[in-house]
């Protein structure tokens, strides 16, 4: 049993199409040499183009040393991050023990 897939292939291959689709005289014969020595006509252009790029590449290369000599590690964001976790625990108790003992205060006092 053959499915309807294979069946359009057969008929295709019967046809001639498969033997054209690797047939690529047609192609080599509109094919011309190239003038010259082989380079691109733009080959001067794209010779500064790449340069500007090399140099680009440097200046992006002593930025970047830069900025990863300056950029906290995640040691460095973990310690401050503890820290400032213990200033807002402390910070956070000191004022509700007073708030609690301004409370007691008045109610008892006044």
């Amino acid at each position: 049993m053959t499915s309807g897939i294979q069946k359009k292939s057969v008929a295709l291959a019967s046809e001639g199409y498969g033997a054209k689709l690797h047939d690529l005289s047609e192609v080599k014969d509109r094919a011309r040499p190239l003038d010259g020595d082989g380079d691109p006509p733009d080959h001067d252009e794209m010779e500064r183009r790449v340069k500007a790029l090399e140099d680009a590449m440097v200046q992006v290369r002593e930025t970047m040393a830069v900025v990863r000599s300056n950029y906290a590690t995640k040691e460095d964001l973990h310690k401050e991050l503890n820290s400032q976790t213990w200033k807002l625990i402390t910070w956070t108790t000191g004022i509700c023990t007073l708030l609690v003992a301004a409370t007691f205060f008045i109610a008892t006092k006044i």
